[in-house]
């Protein structure tokens, strides 16, 4: 449930992705969407995806003309965002808070209908790794790493066009909260 992530079992933690200013932003480059905000991530640089394909992520900490985020809509002005990270420059060989910088491809939700948030996107975890895809049931929508080199990141995206539907639903359980 993208509007309630506190409901169901789900977890969301206060100042957890440590690629925001006020994660360990100190420590390493600030994710995208940030990025984005603070006017060092053009509009040039960013892609939607609207249809299933193989896109090219470059590398997000060094300066390029190319793509370094991909944006999925949700619609709400919500949406998924994709970045390749890498172990160079600022992100080099650290460790902030027992966390070793990341190579590889990382998934964020930019959820702006949620309440009593005092964050702005949450990091969805794990890293997705090369041939082992990300999946959501909800919408049928699949992210992949085909490829990824130190600078660029070859991604799989499927499922734009899966439409979910919910034809027989009821409540089970003890209390009533399993679907």
């Amino acid at each position: 449930d993208l509007i309630n992530l506190r409901t169901n079992n789900c977890f969301t933690l206060l100042y957890g992705d440590l690629y925001d200013p006020m994660g360990a932003g100190q420590t390493f480059h600030y994710n995208s969407f940030f990025k984005e905000k603070a006017g060092w991530l053009p509009a040039n640089n960013i892609q939607w995806v609207t249809n299933d394909g193989d896109y090219v992520l470059h590398a997000i900490e060094l300066p390029t003309n190319a793509i370094q985020t991909l944006r999925i809509d949700l619609g709400a002005e919500s949406f998924w965002f994709l970045e390749y990270r890498t172990k160079t420059g600022f992100d080099g060989h650290v460790v902030t808070n027992g966390i070793q910088s990341i190579d590889g491809v990382l998934m964020r939700l930019r959820e702006t209908q949620f309440n009593f948030a005092d964050w702005e996107t949450f990091w969805i975890q794990p890293v997705i790794k090369t041939n082992s895809p990300w999946f959501n049931p909800y919408n049928g929508l699949s992210v992949n790493v085909l490829s990824q080199n130190g600078r660029t990141a070859t991604v799989r995206i499927a499922g734009m066009t899966y439409v979910f539907k919910i034809t027989d639903v009821r409540r089970t359980g003890p209390s009533g909260n399993n679907v």
